[in-house]
Order: C-alpha cells, then structure tokens, then sequence
C-alpha cells in the first residue's frame, strides 16, 4: 500500500511540473505567432488533466486496480509531450538558444506522443475490471505493443518536419536502405494499420457486453456514452473540413472517456446512466442533423438567390434559420420517439426477481457484497451498511 501511493504521487507530482512548465511558457507567449498545427495551443494538458485526476483517484482507492494506473500513465505521457512541444517552440520561436538540447526534445516529443495512444488501446482492452476479457485476447495485446513500438521508430525517422513541429527537420531521419525499410513499414503501420488495431481493440467491450453481468453493463454504458460523443465530435470535426471548431469540439469531447471510466470503476450507482445515454442519443442526433440542414439549406438557399436576383443577400440565411426552428420540435419527437423504441432506461424495464424477489441488479450487487465479505475486502460493518442502502431501494 505505501510502495503503490509513493508510485502515486509520484507519478502525479511529475504529471504536475510537466503541466505547470508548460503553462508558464504559454501564458509567457500567449500572443505569439506560431506554427499552425492541429488543436489549440494547451490542449495536450487539458487531456493530461482529465487522464491525470480520475487516474489518481481510482489509484488511491483502488490501488490495485489496473484501470487507475493506465489513466496516470496516459495523463503522464500526453503532458509530458506537450510540455515538450512548448519546450522546442519557446527554444526555437519565442527566444532562440534559450533552452539546451532543444532539438533532442522536439525529436523525443515527435513520437513520444505514441505511448498515450498505446494506453488507450490497452484501456479498451482491460476495462471495466483490469483484465483481458480472457487468454485469447493476450496476442492482441502483444501485437498492440509491438505495433506501438514500431510506430514510434517509423515516427523518430521519418524525414522531413517532426511531427507536431512543423519549422524543425528531423535530425535523425533515417537514409539508404535503412530509408528504405522505414517507408515500406510506414506504409502498412501508420494510417490503416493503427485503425485496424484501434477497431481490433474497441470489440473489447463489445465481446465483454454479451456476457456482462448487471453490474458490468451499468459500467460499460459509461464507457459507450464517451465514446458516442466522441463520435459525434469527429463526424463534425470532418464536416466541418477540419475546422478549429471541430478540433475544440474534438478535444473537449475526448475529456469525457477518463472522466466516464473514472465514475464506472468507482461509483456509477448514484448517477441515471440511462437517462444519459438516452438523452446524448437524441440531442447528439438533432444537432448534427440541424447542422447539416443548416449548411445544406443555406448554400441552396443562396444559389437560388443569386440565379433569381443576381445578387447574394442575407434573407437566405434567415429563410433557412426559421425553416431549422420551425423544424426543431417536431424533429426532437421523432428522434425521441425512434431511440424509445431502440433504447428505454432500465427504469422502464420489468423487473425481473433474483432471490426473494428481490430485483436482479440488486440481488447480484447483494451476492457481490456477500462475496466480498467472505474474502475479507470489507469487513462485516461495511456489508450491513451497504446491504440496507441496497434494500432501500426496493
């Protein structure tokens, strides 16, 4: 217990110096002109600090928890890769020579960031209770890592400007045959190759669903929540032609996955997942029909004012604004009414008896407590107090 909250805090403690360098250079800079690159400026420590503060709260309850451990290590890693990225860019933008051994930085940050993705890939293997859904799942997870350990060399020599520092070369781009070797791996690791993996992974909890039990379902619904907002972002992230607005969107969207592991592992009981899910599939849905309809209706609009009148004029805009609102109420009834049918909270379930005729989810939650009490995990004071919070709510 001492040796897990030492590896903690220190992992926390060095999470942390990385994150305050990194502000203290943006905030000393904050209206310089820099390179373009994709996201915003920070926003490497907004993941970090989403990673970073679930990871250490699952950890010091949970230590023994793989969950909490693969969150610090990702909040560890993306904040150390942008404090990287605003080390190179205050030694090479801001005050040049100001920081030594800038360009040995900028060149471990340009594939450092790999390792972040690598947590993600085993978090969606092992989630919600630390394991491998069994023993066939341990060559991908061996594929995973070796193929994170390729990307990672493919990145440190690939030539040309390092990845997320577009006014630096590679200085230790690859050449000859070795060039050679590096492009054809590029070819099949990079792009589709990591797609591939990140699909292979993410059936991890698909395959874990069919045979969850009560309490597992509730923790993965969690997980899936996150996951559709995500995916709503990225699909208007791509709509958007890859907008800043879309990136934010992106970023912010993101946060949501520790944040929802976090509450899963720990304490999903006290918060209506049901009522979540359901109403992000709706409102998700509408706004990104909306938004659509808007974009469509809009260009539509202004080419049949430019065909008619010869001129563009503002009124399509406001056409197409009423006609969006006028829409919006019987179009949230529809989708409402469509994802009742498909998806109803488990308030509205039947409820099926366990022992006594007590609901299932309880009965299973009871035999938990029963079982974690025959272990020693909790002592016999805690079992009574939390079977009577249990009963209460029958």
């Amino acid at each position: 217990m001492k040796r897990s909250r030492l590896l903690l805090w220190s992992v926390a403690g060095i999470t942390a110096l990385f994150g305050a360098f990194a502000v203290s250079v943006i905030a000393s800079s904050i209206g310089a002109q820099l390179p373009d690159n994709w996201g915003f400026r920070g926003h490497t420590l907004l993941a970090g600090i989403a990673f970073t503060i679930p990871g250490a709260i699952v950890a010091a309850k949970r230590p023994e928890h793989r969950i909490g451990w693969l969150l610090l290590l990702g909040g560890a890693t993306t904040t150390a890769s942008g404090a990287m990225q605003e080390y190179a860019t205050f030694a090479f933008v801001l005050r040049p020579g100001s920081f030594p051994a800038a360009t040995a930085v900028a060149w471990i940050g340009a594939w450092f960031w790999l390792v972040f993705f690598g947590t993600l890939l085993f978090l969606l293997l092992v989630f919600p209770d630390g394991r491998l859904p069994s023993s066939r799942w341990r060559p991908l997870a061996w594929v995973a890592a070796a193929a994170i350990g390729a990307a990672m060399v493919v990145f440190a020599l690939r030539p040309g400007p390092l990845e997320n520092f577009a006014g630096l070369d590679n200085p230790m781009a690859a050449s000859g045959a070795f060039e050679e070797a590096r492009r054809s791996g590029e070819g099949v690791i990079i792009g589709p190759g990591l797609v591939a993996l990140l699909v292979a992974c993410a059936s991890a909890p698909v395959v874990r669903w069919r045979r969850a039990s009560t309490e597992q379902r509730q923790q993965l619904k969690w997980f899936a929540t996150a996951a559709a907002l995500c995916a709503f972002a990225f699909a208007f992230m791509i709509g958007s032609g890859i907008s800043k607005l879309g990136q934010v969107a992106m970023v912010v969207s993101f946060t949501t996955v520790p944040i929802a592991v976090g509450v899963a592992v720990l304490r999903y009981r006290l918060y209506q997942i049901d009522t979540i899910i359901n109403r992000t599939l709706v409102y998700g849905a509408l706004t990104a029909i909306l938004a659509g309809s808007f974009v469509a209706g809009q260009k539509l609009m202004e080419r049949l004012f430019q065909a008619t009148t010869g001129a563009s004029s503002d009124i399509a805009t406001i056409v197409v604004l009423f006609v969006i609102a006028s829409a919006f109420a019987p179009l949230r009834t529809r989708i409402q009414a469509a994802v009742d049918r498909r998806f109803r909270p488990a308030s509205q379930y039947p409820r099926s008896s366990g022992s006594a005729g007590v609901p299932e989810g309880i009965a299973d939650s009871l035999r938990t407590l029963a079982r974690l009490r025959e272990e020693g995990v909790i002592t016999e004071g805690d079992f009574e107090r939390k079977k009577k919070e249990l009963l209460a709510r029958i």
